[in-house]
């Protein structure tokens, strides 16, 4: 193979951002190119993207420095050298002229503004800052980070009435990202005091991710202030629970299980609307033996979402295995068939239950409609 095919392959691996084996592989072609070329610009600019997947951040400097000198003109490079000054040596002066010498040599190179804007919001150079935001949502109006970053430089300047509008315009470029409805309704209640608009983009977020902790703990500022009490409580409440149910989640990946059950018993006392945290408590329950623990969190579950087949099959699984209340195990095995009639695993469930009821003939029924519907449905009906 010859240089710039070996070049163009290695640069083909770094651009697909493969695993660290095969980016070493890459940079290890491109040293070879290197070798038979110091001054080829282009291999040193990827060289210097491969360092920097790997984290070797001193050398990726280094590189770009050398595509810098070889090719003056490389604006991308001049912009990944400013990155690598301004992110990780925290060098700012170097870091601007970096910038500025992307932008000299393409004035629209976007990345390169968005660099500047961010590294002057850090200077606290805050109009030029506010500029080079300008200068890249020219170059690209969909450029959702910038709209925000923008919104938060002019709120600093105290153009709250520009801030929002740039808040707003984020919004309506990712409606789907929590992050931007979030960022809106901060600036709605604290710059603005417009609480209402604020507890709505808040609301927004939540709708988009129940379980966003920053949206939970600005809606409960933001109800207090408005003085819903009550709501503010319950938000206040969902944090809480938020922030259990993810170290019950941590305990039980290291097979603490005792202290996980703890955890989601923690999250549904303070939001019994979790129901994925009351099925859990349930299965650590019925692992720990606890059965009467584990019928409870399976209740509380189906009583806050009854349409939910699988809470009512696990119900059924819980009674049957802890021999309690069997009449009640094949009465949620039914009510898990109603909800999905497909439900292979229910049918068996119930099999199991009426069989220990002693009803011979709805136990056979049951589990043939079970086998009929896996010769049938390779999903199992779910």
């Amino acid at each position: 193979m010859n240089s710039q095919d070996l070049k163009q392959q290695a640069i083909e691996v770094i651009q697909r951002a493969c695993d660290a084996d095969e980016t070493r592989r890459a940079l290890n072609s491109l040293e070879d190119v290197l070798s038979a070329d110091g001054a080829d610009a282009e291999a040193w600019y990827w060289y210097g993207e491969g360092l920097i997947s790997l984290r070797d951040f001193e050398k990726a400097a280094g590189a770009f420095e050398k595509a810098t000198t070889f090719n003056p003109g490389h604006d991308e490079a001049w912009s990944s050298l400013g990155s690598l000054l301004h992110n990780i040596a925290g060098d700012l002066e170097a870091a601007e002229l970096a910038f500025k010498g992307a932008i000299e040599v393409n004035p629209k190179n976007s990345r390169a503004w968005s660099g500047l804007g961010s590294l002057l919001h850090d200077m606290t150079r805050l109009p030029e800052a506010a500029e080079a935001c300008r200068k890249v949502l020219e170059l690209d109006p969909q450029a959702a980070a910038q709209w925000n970053e923008l919104g938060e430089i002019l709120s600093e300047l105290g153009d709250n009435e520009a801030a929002g509008d740039a808040f707003r315009a984020a919004v309506q470029v990712m409606r789907d990202q929590p992050k931007a409805w979030c960022q809106l309704a901060e600036h709605l209640s604290a710059y603005i005091e417009d609480y209402e608009g604020a507890r709505d983009a808040y609301e927004q977020a939540l709708l988009l991710d129940p379980k966003n902790v920053e949206a939970w703990t600005g809606l409960a500022e933001v109800l207090e202030t408005l003085g819903n009490e009550e709501g503010a409580q319950l938000a206040a409440g969902k944090v809480k629970a938020i922030e259990a149910a993810a170290s019950a989640h941590g305990l039980l990946a290291m097979d603490e299980k005792a202290d996980a059950a703890a955890g989601f018993r923690r999250a549904i006392h303070f939001d019994r609307t979790d129901v994925h945290s009351a099925m859990k408590l349930a299965d650590l329950s019925a692992e720990l033996g606890d059965w009467d623990a584990a019928i409870a969190a399976m209740r509380q579950a189906i009583e806050h979402d009854p349409e939910n087949a699988l809470a009512w099959c696990k119900l059924g699984d819980v009674l049957t295995s802890s021999m309690q209340q069997l009449e009640d195990a094949r009465a949620a095995y039914e009510e898990a068939i109603r909800i999905r009639p497909g439900y292979v695993e229910a049918w068996t469930g119930l099999g199991e239950a009426l069989r220990l009821l002693d009803d011979d003939g709805g136990a056979s029924a049951a589990l043939r409609k079970a086998e009929e519907l896996k010769a049938h449905d390779t999903t199992g009906g779910n």
